[in-house]
């Protein structure tokens, strides 16, 4: 038998040895994992570390609803998607001091709001459903815990777009 005929049949030997092995090795291999993982896994929290311990998440229960904390490398929570205790959800997004800054949630009706406060804490912008049914961006002035209604945009649309209506209302405190 030629050289070249006895090299391609001991190459054609070897892969197919390898791939057989290969076969073997990742089935066993396989089996082993999902075999040693459990199906399911409870706990009242689980906390995500790194390899120094640094905390960077948490999934844990307040008010016996589930909520989920992400924290930056400085230990400052930096966002929070949990439920409200009547099952309402809440995504918060906080700032370097862990202050709540912007909200995307939902009111009791089901209706979806976002709010922004800024980092005086005194100026809220948040959007509003009104009793017509019309979309609302309202600027409120909070005042030492009594918010002042400073504007709000009246938004609608129908078969021929967006419209706009500026209600620029100054209200004093109640």
């Amino acid at each position: 038998m030629p050289l070249s005929k006895r090299l391609f049949i001991i190459a054609l030997a070897c892969v197919v040895v390898s791939a057989t092995s290969g076969y073997v090795a990742a089935r066993a291999t396989m089996s082993r994992v999902s075999s040693d993982t459990p199906a399911k896994l409870q706990a009242r929290e689980f906390v995500l570390v790194d390899e120094h311990g640094h905390v960077g998440a948490k999934l844990s229960w307040k008010d016996n609803q589930p909520q989920i904390q992400l924290f930056d490398r400085n230990d400052h929570m930096r966002s929070a998607l949990f439920l409200e205790p009547n099952g309402v959800p809440d995504l918060y997004l906080y700032d370097n001091n862990s202050v709540a800054r912007a909200a995307l949630n939902l009111f009791d009706s089901g209706v979806p709001n976002l709010a922004f406060l800024d980092e005086s804490q005194k100026l809220l912008v948040y959007t509003d459903l009104d009793q017509q049914r019309s979309y609302n961006i309202v600027f409120e002035e909070l005042d030492k815990g009594a918010p002042v209604k400073v504007t709000a945009r009246k938004m609608t649309a129908d078969e021929t777009g967006l419209h706009v209506r500026d209600n620029s209302e100054q209200r004093s405190p109640k």
